[in-house]
C-alpha cells in the first residue's frame, strides 16, 4: 500500500504548514530542501542504476523527506505572507479580476469569490494574485441584479477590501479559517454601481458550461414542479444545486442524519455507476474490460458535468474513477490503497481540502464502509432477497456513521438519535429520486415528461413525511455537544477497540475502552464541578450591540439592548457559547431598562451586581443624587461627556468600550484614561471581556 505511506507523509507537512504561521524565509528553507531532497533521490537512484537494493532505504527517506516538505510548502504556496505578488501587499485603488465560482444568491446580496489578476494605481497596471470574498448588496430596484453576475465575469472593482476578521466571541464559528481553507483572507462590500464588468469571456471553459448546463436544468425543473420546496430537494439531489432551500428543510434533513443526501456526493455518484455498470453487464472478458472501464469514467464525468462540478461530486467521481481504474485494469489492487491514492492527488492540488468537513466525512464514511460493512453485514444471513436488500442498506448506514460520528458531534454538536432508521427508509426513495429526475431533465415537455413529473413530485413530498415523522419524535436529537479534538480523538480509539474486540474476543481491548471512558469522564465532572463554583461575566463583542452575559449554577442571565433569541447576531455571536456552557432553558433574556434581581444578581437603571462585582452602563449625559462606585464602566454610543465629568458621580476601576462607539470617541476615551492611569478594553474588532 505505496500511497498510504505517500498519504501519511504528505498529510504530516501540511499539518505543520497548518500549525506555524507562514513567513517568506522559511518558504524559502522548504522549496530549497524540497529540491535538495528530490535531486538527491534521482541522483542515487540513477547512479546505481536501481540495481543496489541496499540504498533503497535510503531513497524511501529521502522520498518522505520530499514529500513532507512538499505538503508544508504547498499549504502555505497561495498565502498574502509568501504570495509576492498577491493584491494585498500592494498599493492600488482599482482591482481587476475573475469570478472564479458560482455567486451565491440571496435575498438582499450576492457573494463571490473573484480571482485578482491585475492592480492599478494612478493608472498604472501591476499583476496581481491571490481571492477575494465580494459580497455585493442587490439593488432592489432592478430586477435582473442578480443575473448580472456569473462564473468567468472579468470585473473591476475599487480596492477597498479589509482582512477578514477572526471570531470574537467564545465558541463562535471561526469564519476566518473557514474561509483560509478557501484560499480568502480578505474581504469587500460593495453596490451593483461599484462593479464594473469588462469582460464576460474568462474563466474555464469546462466549468462555465457545467454551470450554465445545470442552470437551464434547474429552471426545467421548476417548470416541471410545482411545490417550491419539492423543486429545491429535487434540484439539491439530482443537480447538487442547494442555493434554493430553506433553513426549515435544511435543519429537517440535518436533524435525521440525512444531510448528506442533499449533497451529490459518494451516494449519487455510486447510485450512477451502480446503473450503469447494470446495464453494462454483457461487456464480460477480457476484451471489454478497458472499454467498459472507459465507458464508466466517461458516464460518471458527464454526470459530475450535469452537476456543476461541485467539489463534493468532483471527489467522488475522482474517487470511484480511481476504483474503476484499478479494479478494471489492474491484475490486483488493494481498496485502501485506491482510496489514499485518490486522496494523495486530490492533496496534492490543494492541500487546504484536509481541513474542509466535506473532504474528512467523505473519506471517513467509505473507509468505514470498507473496512466495517462486510462484518457487520455478516452478523446476520437473511434469505428473503427484500428484508436482505433493507439489512444491507442499514449496514451501510451503520459502518459510515460508526466513522464519522465522533467528527459530526465535534463539528455540529449533535447527534441525530434516529439516523438509521431515517436513512433505511430514505435510501430507495433518494435513489428513486435521482433517477425520476434524470428522466425528467432528458425527456422532452409532453405527457409521459408530465407523467414523471407527477410521480417526482409525490415522491418527495412522502420522501418529506417520512422525515417530518422523525423529527417530531421525542428526542430525535441529542443537543449540546461541545468536545475538544483530543476527546473526538478518544472517541475513535473507543470506536477502533471496541470493534476489534466484538470480531476478535480480546480482553485487553476491555482495559483500554476503560481508561478512554474513564478519561473523558474525568474530563466531563471536573469541568462540571468547575461550572457549579464559578461565577462569570462574559462581554460579548457584537456588532453595534449590547450583549452581557452572567453565569453560574443557576444558568445564564443575558442583559442586552434589544436583541431576542431568535435575531441572527444573537445566534451567531451569543448562541454558540450558550449552548456549549448549558442548557438553552436555563437563559433568561434581560432587555435594557428591566428590572431583574435574584440570589446573587441585581440589575435596576443600568446598575448590575453581580455576586461581588458591578458595573455601570453608560450611554447619555445622566443626573446622580449621589456618587456611586463599581468595579467597570460600560461606555456605549459616544455619549457627548467628558471622562473627568463622569468621576465626579461614578467611581470605576476599568472602562469598556463597546461597537457602538466611534473610533473617533474611542481613540479620545483611551488617551484620556491613560493620562488618568485608568485601563481600557476596547470590543471593537476585539475578542470577548471575559471577567
Amino acid at each position: 500500500m505505496p500511497f498510504v505511506r505517500f498519504l501519511m507523509v504528505y498529510l504530516i507537512g501540511i499539518c505543520a504548514g497548518n500549525y506555524f504561521l507562514p513567513d517568506s524565509k522559511t518558504y524559502a528553507f522548504l522549496y530549497i530542501a524540497e529540491v535538495v531532497s528530490i535531486c538527491f533521490f534521482f541522483g542515487i537512484a540513477i547512479g546505481s542504476r536501481y540495481r543496489n537494493f541496499e540504498l533503497y532505504r535510503y531513497l524511501s527517506i529521502l522520498f518522505y523527506i520530499f514529500l513532507f516538505f512538499l505538503g508544508w510548502h504547498l499549504s502555505w504556496q497561495h498565502h498574502p505572507a509568501v504570495q509576492q505578488l498577491h493584491f494585498s501587499r500592494q498599493k492600488s485603488q482599482i482591482l481587476v479580476g475573475s469570478i472564479n465560482e458560482e455567486p451565491k444568491i440571496t435575498r438582499k446580496n450576492i457573494r463571490f469569490s473573484l480571482n485578482i489578476t491585475h492592480t492599478i494605481l494612478q493608472g498604472s497596471v501591476s499583476e496581481g494574485s491571490g481571492n477575494l470574498l465580494v459580497n455585493i448588496k442587490l439593488d432592489t430596484s432592478s430586477e435582473d441584479t442578480s443575473s448580472v453576475f456569473r462564473y468567468g465575469d472579468k470585473i473591476m472593482i475599487p480596492s477597498n477590501h479589509i482582512e477578514v476578521t477572526p471570531p470574537r466571541n467564545p465558541n463562535e464559528f471561526d469564519y476566518k479559517a473557514y474561509l483560509g481553507n478557501h484560499l480568502i483572507w480578505h474581504q469587500i462590500n460593495l453596490s451593483s454601481a461599484d462593479v464594473l464588468k469588462i469582460d464576460s469571456n474568462g474563466g474555464n471553459v469546462f466549468i462555465k458550461y457545467a454551470l450554465r448546463f445545470r442552470q437551464k436544468m434547474v429552471e426545467k425543473l421548476k417548470g416541471s414542479l410545482h411545490n417550491k420546496d419539492v423543486v429545491a430537494i429535487a434540484s439539491a439531489i439530482v443537480l447538487g444545486y442547494r442555493d434554493q432551500l430553506d433553513q426549515e428543510v435544511l435543519n429537517k434533513f440535518s436533524q435525521t442524519g440525512t444531510i448528506h443526501v442533499l449533497a451529490v456526493s459518494g451516494l449519487h455518484v455510486g447510485i450512477v455507476f451502480a446503473v450503469f455498470s447494470a446495464l453494462l453487464f454483457w461487456m464480460k472478458g477480457a476484451g471489454w474490460r478497458f472499454i467498459k472501464a472507459v465507458l464508466l469514467i466517461l458516464l460518471v464525468w458527464i454526470y459530475a458535468l450535469i452537476t456543476g462540478f461541485s467539489p463534493s461530486v468532483l471527489r467522488a467521481a475522482i474517487m470511484i474513477s480511481f476504483g474503476i481504474v484499478a479494479f478494471s485494469i489492474a491484475r490486483s489492487s488493494n481498496i485502501y490503497n485506491t482510496i489514499a491514492a485518490s486522496a494523495f492527488f486530490l492533496l496534492l492540488y490543494k492541500p487546504q481540502f484536509i481541513f474542509e468537513i466535506g473532504f474528512e466525512l467523505s473519506y471517513l464514511a467509505v473507509l468505514g464502509i470498507v473496512l466495517l460493512y462486510p462484518k457487520i453485514h455478516a452478523c446476520f444471513i437473511i434469505k428473503n432477497r427484500f428484508l436482505s436488500a433493507i439489512w444491507s442498506y442499514a449496514a451501510v448506514s451503520i459502518a459510515a456513521q460508526i466513522a464519522t460520528f465522533p467528527l459530526v458531534i465535534y463539528y455540529f454538536h449533535f447527534f441525530p438519535v434516529y439516523f438509521l432508521p431515517a436513512n433505511v427508509l430514505i435510501i430507495l426513495p433518494v435513489s428513486f429520486v435521482l433517477y425520476l429526475g434524470l428522466l425528467v431533465l432528458l425527456l422532452p415537455y409532453g405527457k409521459i415528461h408530465s407523467a414523471f413529473s407527477w410521480l417526482l413530485e409525490h415522491l418527495i413530498s412522502t420522501m418529506n413525511s417520512f422525515l417530518n415523522t422523525f423529527e417530531d419524535l421525542p428526542y430525535s436529537t441529542v443537543g449540546g455537544i461541545w468536545i475538544e479534538p483530543w476527546h473526538y480523538l478518544l472517541l475513535y480509539i473507543v470506536s477502533f477497540v471496541l470493534i476489534l474486540f466484538l470480531l476478535y474476543k480480546d480482553k485487553r481491548s476491555i482495559s483500554i475502552i476503560f481508561i478512554c471512558l474513564t478519561a473523558l469522564l474525568i474530563d466531563r465532572s471536573v469541568k462540571e464541578i468547575r461550572k457549579q463554583l464559578s461565577q462569570e461575566i462574559r462581554i460579548y463583542s457584537i456588532y453595534r450591540n449590547m450583549g452581557i452575559g452572567f453565569f453560574d449554577k443557576r444558568g445564564a442571565v443575558i442583559y442586552t439592548d434589544s436583541l431576542t433569541k431568535e435575531d441572527r447576531r444573537f445566534q451567531y455571536s451569543i448562541a454558540p457559547n450558550l449552548d456549549a456552557s448549558l442548557n438553552q432553558s436555563k437563559v433568561i433574556v434581560v432587555n435594557q431598562g428591566d428590572s431583574f434581581q435574584r440570589a446573587n444578581l441585581f440589575i435596576r437603571d443600568n446598575i448590575i451586581q453581580f455576586g461581588n462585582k458591578s458595573l455601570f452602563i453608560y450611554s447619555k449625559k445622566q443626573q446622580f443624587a449621589d456618587t456611586i462606585s463599581v468595579d467597570l464602566l460600560y461606555i456605549r454610543d459616544s455619549p457627548k461627556i467628558e471622562l473627568h465629568e463622569i468621576q465626579k458621580n461614578i467611581h470605576f476601576g476599568k472602562i469598556i468600550l463597546d461597537s457602538s462607539n466611534t473610533d473617533r470617541y474611542i481613540q479620545k476615551v483611551k488617551e484620556k484614561a491613560q493620562r488618568m492611569n485608568i485601563s481600557v478594553y476596547v470590543l471593537k474588532n476585539n475578542f470577548a471581556y471575559v471577567w
